[in-house]
Order: structure tokens, then C-alpha cells, then sequence
């Protein structure tokens, strides 16, 4: 087990325990300051238990995230942690994340250099699963001529064939959009329009994005300008906004169209659901991450929680 997460330069150590039901261990990693000691029921088997979930926990705690150490975790708790915290994004969402990398390690636009591999810590925080998926994106930029790839040097015998990549103009205006985004201090809200939804919006939602920093825009037949129809103004208001929450309960067919569209033009999406609705989510998002919530309290710190691990970035 001590090997698990030797890969991303961090050590997990047996510190003692309570009893013999339970054992606290010592997780460190200095990459990303993280130091901390986590209890474990040893019924279940920790190691088993992390073989198939390394990856995400690392993204979340390369994240600032950690584990609530009033809770003593076995493979059921560890399982709902990852799937509370994990935060799975879009294909446009990755794709862009290597344009941001690549963006971050040149100094002028057009620059062309070697791009190795990221380390492997650096992969997951960018919740990309693993090296292969990194490469993947990579190449679809190059194949989608957001990226150049040029070979430099003579192919001679025994040495390997060497190339640079640089953003393209193509590259760097989709960035623009990107960080333009990025930039915004507003969140779109796409729910039903039912009077709890609007009391949950009230007592939940804005003072979450207050918390964090963030103005909300949620547009309804009151809160549209007499010049345009309430569609203008969805759009105008998601092309604004940083981010969206779509939440689903009710199950309104705009809150479908507002995320698919915030996705489509490469934004993060929060996708929330009170819990007694969650299990008529359409086929089309169960796939993605949920905050399943139960009443306003619940879902005003899951969402600040949400909102610091995977926005505030």
C-alpha cells in the first residue's frame, strides 16, 4: 500500500488507532502541501480499496480538498467522498486545459517548444485520469490545429525523433473565449421556476456564491428587457457568466438546454438535484457529477464546497 501513491511523490504511513476495528493513518504529499491523518475500519481493506480510486482522490486533494476527520472511512464513505468531491468535466472542458497548459509554459504567442509529458501530480489536478487521456487531449489539439506540431533536427539512426508545438491563431482565439469566462465574477442559474426552487435559490444558492465571491444571473419572464425574448436572454446571460448551476429538480426540459449549451461553449457546469428527484434524471447526465441535495443547509455547503474545488481554480 505504500506504493499507492508513491507515483505522485506523496508517502502514507500507520500512525495508531483506537482499537483494533480502527487504524489512523498519516497521508503527506509536499507537492501540494498536504499533511494529514485520516481514520480507517479495517474491515474493509484500505489497499483494495484505493487500487481503482488513487486517481481521483489525488485530484481532489491536489485540489485542496481533504478528508473530515470526524469520520472514520471505510470503502462505502471513501466511495460517496470521491463522488462528492471528484469533479468529471467535459471533453471541451479538457481540451481546453491543455490549451491553458500549454498557454501557461510559453512567453509570447506562436512560441514553439517541447512539450514532455506533465508530471503525473500535475495530470490529475488537472482531473485528467491519467497520462494516457493527457496524451489523448494533446493530440486532439494538434489533429484539431489548435496546436502545431513541427519536427526539429535529422532522423538519424538510434535517436529519437524530436518535435515542437506551438498554439495556433486558431488555439489562442479559442483561449480567448476561455479566460475571458474565466474572468467573470457571475454564475448562471438554470432551474425550475417553482416557488421552493426560488426559496432553495435564496436560502442556498446566492449566499453560496456570495461566499465564494460570486454575483448570480437567472433570468425569468420578470427579468428580461422588454427587447428581447426570455431565449435572448438565456444565452446572453450563460456567454456572461463564468459558470452555471443547472439544477434538475423538476426536471424542466430548459435546464437541459441551458447546461448543454454552457458545456458546448467549453464552461464548467455544476449539476445539482434535490434528492427525491434525482432518480428521474434522464439518461443523458447521469454520467455526470451531482450535488444531491436535501434542503437548504445541505446544499449551501456542498455547493461552497463544490464551488471552491472546482471553479476557484
Amino acid at each position: 500500500m505504500s506504493d499507492v501513491f508513491k507515483p505522485y511523490g506523496c508517502s502514507i504511513t500507520k500512525v495508531g488507532g483506537t482499537d483494533a476495528t480502527v487504524i489512523s493513518y498519516r497521508l503527506k504529499c509536499s507537492a501540494i502541501n498536504l499533511d494529514q491523518s485520516f481514520s480507517w475500519w479495517t474491515a474493509d481493506s484500505l489497499e483494495t480499496t484505493l487500487k481503482n480510486k488513487v486517481e481521483r482522490l489525488m485530484s481532489i486533494f491536489s485540489n485542496g480538498t481533504k478528508f473530515n476527520n470526524a469520520i472514520v472511512y471505510n470503502e462505502q464513505s471513501l466511495t460517496d467522498f470521491i463522488e462528492t468531491n471528484y469533479v468529471q468535466l467535459s471533453p471541451d472542458a479538457k481540451l481546453n486545459g491543455v490549451l491553458e497548459y500549454i498557454s501557461q509554459q510559453t512567453t509570447y504567442d506562436g512560441q514553439s517548444k517541447e512539450f514532455p509529458t506533465p508530471p503525473l501530480l500535475k495530470i490529475v489536478q488537472m482531473y485528467f485520469y491519467n497520462a494516457s487521456e493527457w496524451a489523448f487531449y494533446f493530440q486532439s489539439a494538434v489533429s484539431q490545429e489548435f496546436v502545431s506540431k513541427r519536427q526539429i533536427g535529422l532522423r538519424e539512426a538510434g535517436q529519437t525523433v524530436k518535435f515542437v508545438y506551438a498554439l495556433t491563431v486558431k488555439g489562442l482565439s479559442r483561449l480567448i473565449t476561455v479566460t475571458e469566462g474565466k474572468s467573470s465574477k457571475f454564475c448562471f442559474i438554470a432551474m425550475a421556476f417553482e416557488d421552493d426552487m426560488f426559496n432553495v435559490v435564496e436560502q442556498a444558492i446566492k449566499p453560496a456564491l456570495s461566499a465564494c465571491g460570486f454575483n448570480h444571473l437567472i433570468v425569468s419572464d420578470e427579468h428580461i428587457d422588454s427587447d428581447k425574448t426570455i431565449n435572448d436572454a438565456i444565452l446572453a446571460g450563460i456567454k456572461k457568466s463564468r459558470f452555471t448551476i443547472a439544477d434538475f429538480t423538476y426536471h424542466r426540459g430548459g435546464v437541459y438546454f441551458e447546461a448543454g449549451f454552457a458545456l458546448g461553449r467549453g464552461q464548467k457546469v455544476i449539476y445539482t438535484c434535490r434528492h427525491d428527484h434525482m432518480g428521474k434524471a434522464h439518461f443523458d447526465i447521469r454520467n455526470y457529477q451531482h450535488i444531491v441535495w436535501t434542503d437548504a443547509t445541505d446544499f449551501k455547503k456542498k455547493l461552497v464546497d463544490k464551488i471552491e474545488a472546482f471553479i476557484k481554480d
